[in-house]
């Protein structure tokens, strides 16, 4: 059991490893990157007297700023997205054949607990007594 724990460990460590590389493969691609900002301001103001009387004034004004920076999608760039494709598709089957590997070590422990089951309720075994005593 140990040394199947240790083994789908290992295997688990693909996955930091995968997002790493995909990474990388999404920034080569030099994808459109878009830049958002948003800036509000409010104003109140407050008079009292005057020629017309008490005033109160309040505004709020709301500016958004959305830049876009596109690249066009280049003939090198067709095969670095193969390259990301071949990433996925690579780390599905992996991560597939991982799931078929669990499930048949988990039907394989089972399968040993039920065979063993007399021996794992009564591990001395169900006698009365020990048969190799001298008395």
């Amino acid at each position: 059991l140990k040394d199947m724990r240790e083994e789908f460990e290992k295997k688990m460590d693909v996955i930091s490893k995968y997002y790493s590389g995909r990474a990388d493969a999404v920034e080569k691609l030099n994808l459109p990157k878009v830049t958002v900002s948003e800036s509000k301001t409010k104003t109140d103001s407050d008079s009292t007297g005057g020629k017309d009387g008490d005033e109160k004034k309040a505004s709020t004004q709301v500016v958004v700023k959305e830049e876009t920076t596109q690249t066009g999608l280049k003939k090198e760039n067709y095969y670095r997205l193969k390259h990301l494709v071949a990433l996925d598709v690579q780390f599905y089957a992996e991560m597939k054949s991982l799931c078929v590997n669990i499930a048949d070590a988990y039907a394989i422990i089972l399968d040993n607990m039920e065979k063993n089951k007399e021996k794992l309720k009564a591990p001395k075994g169900t006698g009365g007594g020990n048969s190799m005593s001298m008395f």
